[in-house]
């Protein structure tokens, strides 16, 4: 089997784990959060998580670059190598900004203020984020039904 194909099912992993820590940050109503004890640690368990995925996104694109000319001799190949390095980007965004989201929802778990300034920005921030990378998903996802 095709190691471009070997890491497609790698990065689709990493977006089924992405996509359950922004179910579980976006989710739950504030008021369910706030009758867990354990806040604080839950965001710090989703920032290591985040954390996580980001090494595993690097060495995604590691091995995506890697690739040589028999990896990508299946039936359009490149085309699918240069549309995963733009999901793994798009993904890569997605994640840098949900994690500063969940920072922000962890230094306001500590405190008594709520309401962030800066938090209706970063929401519409990663909004735009995760459209693009839907967008670049459904293309990926057409092309892989094509392999």
């Amino acid at each position: 089997m095709s190691r471009l194909v070997t890491i497609m099912s790698q990065v689709a992993n990493i977006s089924a784990r992405w996509h359950r820590i922004h179910d579980d940050t976006f989710g739950f109503s504030r008021l369910r959060l706030a009758r867990t004890s354990r806040l604080a640690a839950l965001y710090a368990a989703r920032q290591q998580e985040l954390e996580d995925l980001s090494e595993l996104v690097t060495k995604a694109r590691d091995d995506l670059a890697g690739l040589g000319e028999q990896d990508l001799s299946i039936r359009r190949g490149v085309e699918v190598q240069e549309t995963m390095s733009t999901y793994l980007q798009a993904l890569a965004k997605s994640m840098d900004t949900l994690h500063r989201i969940v920072a922000l929802q962890c230094d306001e778990a500590g405190t008594s203020s709520r309401g962030n300034a800066r938090m209706p920005a970063l929401k519409m921030e990663y909004d735009d984020a995760v459209q693009f990378q839907k967008r670049i998903c459904a293309r990926l996802n057409q092309l892989a039904s094509e392999l």
